[in-house]
């Protein structure tokens, strides 16, 4: 679906693009579930931004 939106709006200077984080952000989760802080995350939606070569991106840890 991002990538059908994504055509609509190429041209217009919008990019939309969707992060599936796939580990539990801060602390405090249930024993052996992996974890990430939001400064570990965050490179990734400036990737997103910056080079604006995807519309879909899956963190894990």
């Amino acid at each position: 679906m991002t990538e059908r939106v994504q055509q609509e709006l190429t041209g217009t200077g919008v990019h939309a693009a969707h992060v599936a984080i796939n580990v539990r952000i801060g602390g405090g989760g249930p024993e052996g579930f992996p974890t990430a802080t939001p400064d570990e995350i965050a490179p990734l939606y400036w990737d997103l931004h910056d080079l604006r070569d995807r519309s879909e991106a899956v963190f894990t840890a």
